[in-house]
């Protein structure tokens, strides 16, 4: 779960569709999409789906009556909806006070318009979402403390994502492109959804549980985090860590591969990670080992390895 959301990024950026099972896909979140939402506003005023979504996002005193009668007002004069909320001093059905309040968002949204384009994308947002207290807002709509620690998590994954792709794009990095990066849509219409092919499937080793694809990745195999270091105060398990170890690696009919990380960013530091213990006990001639840092550019690709057709010509043969 804990590398969902980084999976999550670049399979939309790369414009893979994917979908996950046992949770929430991270991009569908409504805290998540009120952010983008804000995103898509700044960089497209014409955007009104998403303008209707956050007008009143935290709430701003922007009911659905003042917005009814502004959108009435933009169709009688065809006029987009942005364009009726700039000239709301003119709309004289609206209630007492509202025009006010519209003009406060409109010079909020062209302020923030103006420091985007200067870039520093995730330092901007993190100044527009402390202004509106976004976080405070969201953590009051959840049932739960818990429920609303995640929700802020959630939200600073966002801006998380943005560093990571400021990083990434350096003086070239823009909302505009950033949002378009993650514009793949991943809810599409069920009986599309159900015929489309080369869709990748992400969950946990949990619930894969009695599935099989022919081909799996295993990503993360690293000590805590297979094995895992426990969770919530239980002590490590590694037999069982080791058992479900198995399960992830016979999900695969046809080809197995397992991933690591040599190094991982926590708390803004670059941090050595250990391989996991459960790949020393894979025979050597069973595999193919691949350092990506010494893999050159343009280098020919591996030959592909069947892990399982190897092991069952190893059980015949005694040697196993």
């Amino acid at each position: 779960n804990g590398q969902a959301r980084f999976l999550e990024e670049f399979l939309r950026e790369k414009e893979v569709r994917y979908e996950v099972h046992g949770g929430s896909e991270f991009f569908d979140r409504r805290e998540v999409k009120d952010v983008i939402a804000y995103f898509k506003v700044i960089a497209n005023p014409k955007d009104e789906i998403s303008l209707l979504r956050i007008i009143n996002t935290p709430a701003r005193g922007i009911g659905d009556v003042t917005m009814e009668r502004l959108n009435a007002w933009a169709l009688q004069h065809e006029v987009p909806l942005w364009k009726a909320l700039e000239r709301s001093g003119e709309v004289e059905e609206l209630p007492k006070g509202a025009s006010e309040k519209v003009l406060e968002f409109v010079a909020l949204m062209e302020r923030y318009r103006k420091a985007f384009n200067k870039g520093n994308l995730a330092h901007v947002t993190s100044e527009l979402l402390k202004e509106i207290d976004f976080i405070g807002h969201a953590k009051s709509h959840a049932p739960t403390l818990a429920a609303g620690d995640r929700k802020a998590k959630a939200v600073k994954h966002v801006i998380a994502s943005l560093e990571s792709y400021e990083k990434r794009e350096g003086p070239k990095a823009s909302l505009l492109t950033y949002l378009n990066r993650l514009s793949l849509d991943t809810k599409d219409d069920e009986d599309e959804q159900h015929h489309l092919a080369g869709r990748v499937e992400l969950m946990t080793i949990h619930g894969s549980k009695g599935l099989e694809w022919k081909l799996v990745f295993v990503a993360g195999c690293e000590e805590d985090l297979l094995p895992h270091s426990g969770m919530q105060g239980e002590p490590p398990n590694p037999p069982e860590e080791r058992r479900l170890c198995y399960v992830a690696m016979t999900r695969a009919r046809d080809r197995l591969v397992m991933t690591r990380a040599a190094n991982r960013v926590k708390r803004g530091k670059e941090v050595p990670r250990t391989p996991s213990r459960f790949l020393a006990d894979i025979p050597e001639e069973l595999c193919e080992v691949i350092d990506l840092a010494s893999v050159p550019k343009g280098a020919p690709t591996v030959k592909e390895t069947n892990f399982f057709a190897a092991l069952k010509e190893k059980l015949k043969s005694g040697n196993a």
